[in-house]
C-alpha cells in the first residue's frame, strides 16, 4: 500500500476530506480491536501456560487432579469443552494462531491507514488555518453585519484544530502501542511459543506421572521392588527431596517345581497289600504240609516319601500340581512309586495334600503252587515259592511339607 504525500495523490480526500475522516476512523478502529482481541488471547494463554507450568511443578498431588485442573483450564481458554484431549490441543493452537495472524495483518493495514487518515485531519485543519488567518489579518468590527457569523466561524476553527492536534497525537500514540503488542507478538511466534505451550500441555498425560521399570524377567515366587526417589531441583512443597519405595509382589505364570516330603498311606486290594505265606504241618500226617497265608493284619500301609510338585504359578494361596513321587516302609523294605494329584496350601510355608494311584512290587505265590493244599513235605524247597509281580496298582494319600523355599 502506497503513503500518500498531498491531496494529487488522493484525489477522494482533496476532495472531501470531512467525508474520509470518519471511514478511515472506522478502519483504524477496527485494526485496534482485532489488535487488543488478540492481545486478550496472548495474555489468556500466559495464564493457561502458568496454570500447566503449576500443575507440573505441583507436589503432593494426584495425577488425576493435575490433569483435570489443566483440562478445565484449557476449556476455560477456548470458551468450550473439547474431547479428545488432542483435539483440544489443535484447538489451542489454532486459537493463538489465528489471532496472531489477525493481529499482523491489522498491524500492516494501520501502517497504510494512520498516514492517509492523519493527512485527511491535516487537510482539515489547513481548512480552519485559512479561516483563523483571514481573521486575525481581518478582524470585523463588532458593528458588522457579518460579525457574528464570521466570530463563530473564527472561534470553531481554533476550537477544533486544538483538538485535532490533541487527538493526533492520541491516535498515533494508540497505534505505537498497537504496534508494539504485535512486535511482542511476532516475537511469540519467532521463538515458537505456541508450540511450547501446547508441547507442555501435552506433557500433563499419565505416562509421565508413571515410573516404568526395565523389563524384569522373574524367575521366583515374588519380586521385590525397590524404588528411589530424588528431586531434580529444589521442591516447592514441604516434603523430602528423596525417599524410597518398596513393595514386594506374589509372581504369577510360569510353570514351577517344587518338592515336598511327608508321610503316606498305601491301600488297596489283596494282592497290592502283599502276601506272606508259611508251610503248616499236617496234625496226623508229618510228613506232609499246607501252605498257609500268614495274617496280613492291618489293610493300610503306612510309609514315609517325597513327592515332586509340578504346577502353574497363580499367585494365591492355593495352587493345584500333577506329583509324582517315591516312598518306602520305615524298614526300608521296598520301594512305592505315586502319582497323584496335589493341593499346595500356603504361600511360604506351604502343607501339601495328595491323592493318586501308588505302583509297588509284591510278592505272591508261585503259579504252581495253592493256599490250602497238601503237599508233600520233602517235595518242597525250604521256603514257600514266591515270586515277584511290579507293578501292582493301588491307592494312595498324602500329607507333605514344602521342601523348597519360598523364592
Amino acid at each position: 500500500m502506497s503513503l500518500p504525500t498531498g491531496p494529487g495523490n488522493n484525489p477522494a480526500l482533496a476532495a472531501s476530506p470531512k467525508q474520509s475522516i470518519p471511514s478511515l476512523k472506522d478502519e483504524i478502529d477496527t485494526r485496534l480491536a482485532t489488535i487488543a482481541n488478540a492481545l486478550v488471547v496472548f495474555n489468556e494463554a500466559a495464564e493457561l501456560d502458568n496454570t500447566i507450568t503449576n500443575g507440573l511443578n505441583s507436589c503432593n498431588t494426584a495425577y488425576s487432579t493435575i490433569e483435570a485442573h489443566v483440562v478445565s483450564a484449557a476449556d476455560a481458554f477456548l470458551h468450550q469443552s473439547l474431547a479428545p484431549r488432542t483435539a483440544q490441543s489443535a484447538a489451542i493452537y489454532s486459537r493463538i494462531q489465528t489471532a496472531y495472524r489477525g493481529a499482523t495483518g491489522a498491524g500492516h493495514a494501520l501502517e497504510g491507514f494512520l498516514p492517509n487518515y492523519l493527512y485527511t485531519i491535516d487537510l482539515e485543519m489547513e481548512s480552519n488555518k485559512d479561516v483563523i488567518s483571514e481573521w486575525d489579518k481581518h478582524p470585523l468590527p463588532t458593528s458588522a453585519p457579518s460579525y457574528n457569523r464570521r466570530s463563530l466561524a473564527y472561534q470553531a476553527a481554533k476550537a477544533e484544530n486544538i483538538a485535532y492536534s490533541n487527538y493526533k497525537e492520541t491516535i498515533k500514540a494508540q497505534v505505537a502501542k498497537a504496534q508494539a503488542v504485535v512486535t511482542e507478538m511476532k516475537k511469540f511466534n519467532d521463538d515458537n511459543k505456541t508450540q511450547a505451550l501446547v508441547d507442555k500441555y501435552n506433557q500433563v498425560n499419565a505416562s509421565n506421572f508413571t515410573f516404568i521399570s526395565d523389563e524384569v524377567k522373574v524367575k521366583s515366587d515374588e519380586i521385590k521392588f525397590d524404588i528411589k526417589i530424588s528431586a531434580l531441583k529444589q521442591l516447592p512443597c514441604d516434603i523430602p527431596s528423596k525417599f524410597s519405595i518398596s513393595e514386594t509382589y506374589k509372581t504369577s505364570g510360569g510353570w514351577k517345581v517344587d518338592f515336598s516330603t511327608g508321610v503316606f498311606v498305601n491301600s488297596g486290594h489283596h494282592d497290592f497289600l502283599g502276601q506272606e505265606f508259611q508251610y503248616v504241618p499236617n496234625p496226623t500226617d508229618d510228613t506232609k504240609v499246607v501252605i498257609k497265608e500268614k495274617d496280613g493284619g492291618q489293610r493300610v500301609l503306612l510309609l514315609v516319601g517325597a513327592l515332586a510338585h509340578f504346577y502353574y504359578r497363580t499367585g494365591r494361596f492355593a495352587n493345584v500340581a500333577l506329583s509324582p513321587g517315591l516312598s518306602t516302609t520305615t524298614a526300608l523294605d521296598g520301594l512305592n512309586f505315586h502319582l497323584g494329584d496335589s493341593l499346595l496350601l500356603g504361600t511360604k510355608n506351604r502343607v501339601i495334600l495328595t491323592g493318586g494311584v501308588t505302583f509297588r512290587e509284591v510278592k505272591i505265590l508261585d503259579k504252581g503252587y495253592h493256599t490250602d493244599q497238601e503237599y508233600v513235605k520233602k517235595s518242597l524247597p525250604e521256603s514257600v515259592p514266591t515270586i515277584k509281580v511290579f507293578p501292582i496298582a493301588g491307592a494312595f494319600a498324602s500329607i507333605t511339607y514344602n521342601l523348597t523355599a519360598f523364592k
